[in-house]
C-alpha cells in the first residue's frame, strides 16, 4: 500500500481522524465499564442505569477547582463496584463530567 502525501492529507482530514479515535476509545471504555459492571453482578438494565446516573450527579455537586476526580463506591443488590468520574469546570464555573470509569471492588 502506498502512503499518503503528507500535502494532501488536510486539516479536516486530520479533525475527523481523531473525532474516529475518540469515538473508538469511548466505545471501547463503554464496553469496558459494562464488562465491569457485569462482573460484578450489576446488569445492564435501565434501572440500574438510572442509579448509576443518580450518583454520578450526586458526584459532580463535590467538584471543585482542586478536586475534578471523583470515585464513588456504588452498591446494587449486594454488589459493588467504583464510579471514577473525571471532570472539567466550565468559563460558567460549572462542573461538566468528560469520563467515567467502573473500577471493580476486590
Amino acid at each position: 500500500m502506498q502512503k499518503e502525501n503528507p500535502e494532501k492529507i488536510t486539516k479536516q482530514m486530520q479533525r475527523e481522524n481523531e473525532n474516529f479515535k475518540r469515538n473508538v476509545h469511548n466505545y471501547e471504555r463503554a464496553l469496558g465499564n459494562g464488562n465491569v459492571l457485569e462482573k460484578a453482578g450489576i446488569p445492564n438494565t435501565p434501572e440500574n442505569n438510572e442509579i448509576i446516573a443518580k450518583e454520578v450527579c450526586k458526584a459532580g455537586r463535590k467538584v471543585s477547582e482542586n478536586n475534578t476526580i471523583i470515585q464513588t463506591e456504588l452498591c446494587i443488590n449486594g454488589n459493588k463496584v467504583i464510579l471514577e468520574s473525571r471532570w472539567k469546570i466550565d468559563r460558567d464555573k460549572r462542573p461538566y463530567m468528560t469520563t467515567i470509569i467502573v473500577k471493580g471492588v476486590k
